[in-house]
């Protein structure tokens, strides 16, 4: 694994866990979901999709044991949104763009399992507005997380893509 891969999911986890301390969870605009992004930045670094795919349910795992409640759930939810990752790399181009609406859509994928394991596993009932909420209290924060980042390494993806 890359050093720029190794910095990248390290940062996202450190940044997750700092900023989850320093935010309060009933902010309607700062939800951070950080190692998202991680998982969409990564992608162009590696070779061999299998190795993304098992650094994906490995990065799962850690986030389980460090942010979640439920053992193997990121584990399992983080390969899914590996493969919608995957997907968008050859099929769409590769630019900020393209990676906000992908990052909005894995938003969408992650809480829409997140709060279905939630309904699952406890006596909660689907609420719609809550679901909503859920979505739009990470998309601002997460927007600005990704695109930093982006445009940060954008001279290293630009070595990559080409």
């Amino acid at each position: 694994m890359s050093l720029m891969i190794l910095s990248i999911l390290i940062f996202s986890l450190f940044f997750q866990s700092l900023c989850s301390n320093f935010i309060a969870l009933d902010t309607s605009l700062w939800n951070p979901l950080c190692y998202l992004s991680a998982l969409i930045l990564i992608y162009p670094f590696f070779k061999d999709q299998n190795k993304y795919y098992f650094t994906c349910i490995l990065y799962g795992i850690v986030c389980d044991v460090l942010f979640s409640e439920y053992f193997f759930q990121n584990a399992f939810l983080f390969l899914i949104l590996g493969y919608i990752v995957t997907f968008f790399y050859h099929n769409l181009a590769w630019n900020a763009i393209v990676l906000q609406i992908l990052q909005l859509l894995l938003l969408i994928v992650y809480r829409l399992f997140d709060y279905g394991f939630l309904i699952l596993f406890s006596e909660a009932t689907f609420q719609f507005a809550t679901f909503g909420k859920m979505i739009l209290s990470s998309i601002l924060f997460n927007a600005i997380y990704l695109a930093l980042l982006f445009f940060l390494f954008r001279k290293k993806y630009k070595q990559k893509i080409e």
